[in-house]
């Protein structure tokens, strides 16, 4: 199982700056490729989103977890197997997905939104991780960078992922499917999200 170059990059990272800081923690890397072991060996479906599947399609940036969807009717099964690769997890549930805090790890629930059920259907293998298209990608983004419960911060990276990856993707993003996903994030958001496109075009600031 191979590691697209970008992520393996953003990993590498992530391991020199916590080796400078004396930071401890589980090596991602390790982590990664051990838990989608466990979730081919499962037959789960599975694909990367946040910051290691922005990875995939632009420049990579460092982040200190890893973030999955997976199918959630198989979530218990899942559970079960890491316990049995890597002992006991320390899990918090924070709505949408569960969080495997000694594995620095995300569970996403695809059963919450129906575009994380979407970017599960549709991830395809991209140089080693399945992620989903450049146009579920940056429409879950839009997702995130208008929750009211993500911090200032997060939401500002966010708009900043969502910005790169479309623009990296150019004139082979479809407009027209990532508009019809905007309209599950809330009820006319496609056209909120048809004019956030049309700014970046014309290369304006992007408030969300």
């Amino acid at each position: 199982m191979s590691t697209h170059p970008h992520m393996a990059e953003a990993l590498e990272i992530l391991r020199f700056q916590s080796d400078l800081t004396g930071r401890t923690g589980p090596d991602l890397a390790d982590v990664y490729r051990r838990v989608v072991t466990v979730l081919d060996r499962l037959g789960a479906k599975w694909t990367l989103v946040g910051a290691h599947a922005v990875n995939v399609y632009v420049r990579p940036r460092a982040t200190v977890d890893v973030d999955f969807i997976v199918d959630g009717r198989m979530l218990k099964r899942i559970l079960a197997e890491l316990e049995a690769e890597f002992g006991a997890l320390e899990t918090t549930d924070i709505g949408a997905a569960l969080r495997i805090t000694n594995l620095s790890i995300d569970l996403i629930r695809s059963d919450n939104h129906p575009l994380f059920r979407a970017a599960l259907d549709q991830a395809q293998e991209r140089g080693g991780p399945r992620v989903p298209p450049p146009e579920l990608l940056v429409t879950l983004k839009f997702l995130s960078a208008v929750s009211p419960w993500r911090k200032p911060g997060e939401r500002k990276q966010d708009a900043a992922d969502l910005i790169n990856v479309y623009q990296s993707a150019g004139a082979e993003f479809d407009r027209q499917s990532a508009v019809q996903y905007s309209s599950a994030v809330y009820p006319g958001a496609e056209r909120d999200f048809a004019a956030m496109l049309d700014r970046i075009d014309r290369g304006e600031d992007v408030q969300l």
